[in-house]
């Protein structure tokens, strides 16, 4: 039916890089890869499934960080730089450990963070380290959804643009 072709979210996810504070040329943030994350709740709807699935888990964030002794810990932060994640839904990501065999003192994952204005930390206790470049080395990230409020989900196509920042 024409209800089921339209019932499903496109969240298109772009990814914007900021480094802030202390600006040294070692201190570096990069993602794996931009592009979108397609969501298909026909099933959700008609099981009233409720829970986090996962939408995505094929980007990396990568990082480069020099700390001095004397300076504070780096942190990664994620938020909702323009968009809107649709009613009704709960946009959610998770850093996994750090993966690969560089040596430094990577950062700490935060556990699952809601995604919305509001900057939250996802990375944090970043030292002088470097996770390496691409996918399969630094912190996977997991994005995943959970439906809210059935009655309140409108067929559609959802532009979000998330920021990650790396900060002293």
């Amino acid at each position: 039916t024409m209800r089921q072709r339209l019932s499903k979210y496109y969240l298109l996810l772009f990814a914007l890089i900021s480094i802030s504070h202390t600006i040294i040329a070692q201190n570096r943030l990069s993602v794996s890869r931009g592009g979108s994350i397609a969501i298909d709740i026909n099933q959700l709807l008609l099981n009233n499934q409720l829970g986090n699935l996962v939408a995505d888990s094929t980007i990396w964030l990568n990082y480069t960080t020099l700390v001095r002794e004397e300076q504070p810990d780096f942190s990664i932060t994620i938020e909702l730089a323009s968009g809107s994640i649709p009613e009704g839904v709960e946009l959610l990501v998770e850093a996994k450990p750090y993966n690969g065999i560089s040596q430094g003192r990577h950062g700490h994952s935060t556990g699952l963070m809601p995604i919305s204005q509001i900057p939250r930390v996802i990375i944090d206790q970043i030292g002088t380290s470097y996770t390496g470049n691409g996918i399969y080395v630094g912190h996977q990230l997991i994005f995943s959804f959970r439906v809210t409020d059935f009655g309140l989900i409108e067929p559609g196509i959802h532009s979000i643009f998330v920021q990650f920042t790396l900060s002293q």
